[in-house]
């Protein structure tokens, strides 16, 4: 959806929806507006793993599953999932132990 979004925004249509490992292969191989949607993606997922952490009082860590960070794995770093997950206010030096 987010890539969708972005790719009308940018005036560009899309002649059927493409999987997210097609938006992530593009992503990785340097297209900007994959990209961009792949960047927002993480920064939604830090942001709402965070919540959960708080909300779970997860002092022992935060686990991801599944199969959609190992193929981004090489964004992950400059990627703002970190910075938003502790990103959280008064709340910030416990969620960041």
């Amino acid at each position: 959806m987010l890539f969708r979004c972005d790719l009308q925004l940018s005036g560009k249509s899309l002649s059927s929806a493409p999987t997210a490992a097609a938006i992530a292969k593009s992503a990785l191989e340097g297209d900007s507006i994959a990209r961009d949607a792949v960047m927002r993606f993480l920064a939604i997922l830090g942001s709402f793993a965070g919540d959960c952490a708080l909300l779970f009082s997860a002092r022992g860590g935060v686990y991801f599953g599944g199969g959609v960070l190992p193929k981004l794995w090489p964004m992950v770093a400059d990627s703002p999932l970190i910075e938003r997950f502790d990103a959280k206010g008064r709340m910030t030096s416990w969620i960041s132990k």
